[in-house]
């Protein structure tokens, strides 16, 4: 169980299509922003989520580089939850 978007997602996978799509600046502020609400609501990545969230955000880091994914990041940790699901829910043109 735990918190589920819309379309039934957690938070801590967010940022995932983002970052398959090539939108790394989005994706990096979608797990800033999961991260944020998982600690509003005290609940932790779930196990069998870990390794696929790890593997993402690595790939975003690394295609974006620390210190501009550290800024998108922050970005996203400073979102209100309305605005942070707002973001994730949103199409965007890789969407289309």
């Amino acid at each position: 169980s735990g918190y589920r978007d819309g379309r039934g997602q957690s938070p801590s996978l967010w940022g995932r299509p983002r970052c398959e799509d090539g939108a790394t600046d989005r994706a990096a502020v979608l797990f800033g922003a999961s991260h944020a609400l998982r600690e509003a609501i005290g609940s932790p990545v779930p196990a069998a989520d870990r390794d696929r969230i790890n593997d993402a955000v690595a790939t975003v880091r690394l295609a974006l580089g620390d210190e501009q994914f550290a800024a998108a990041r922050a970005r996203g940790l400073a979102l209100s939850a309305t605005a942070a699901i707002a973001l994730a829910t949103a199409r965007t043109d890789a969407d289309t």
